[in-house]
């Protein structure tokens, strides 16, 4: 969604990458761009997940099981 909407609006970034490799068949870019995409998702979740224990060390959910 965001390489998307990121795409139609702006001349820059990801999403424009990936719409002008689409038209241009631009396999290379475009692969680059969705590994890049992939690659800052998998970032974004570890650091939320490391967030989550931090800060909500007090829920069973993440409490420590012995």
């Amino acid at each position: 969604m965001w390489g998307i909407s990121e795409g139609v609006g702006s001349a820059t970034g990801l999403g424009y990458i990936m719409i002008v490799s689409l038209a241009t068949l631009n396999a290379t870019d475009m692969f680059v761009a969705l590994v890049l995409l992939g690659g800052l998702g998998v970032v974004l979740v570890s650091i939320i997940g490391w967030m989550e224990r931090r800060l909500l060390h007090w829920t069973p959910e993440f409490q420590l099981r012995v």
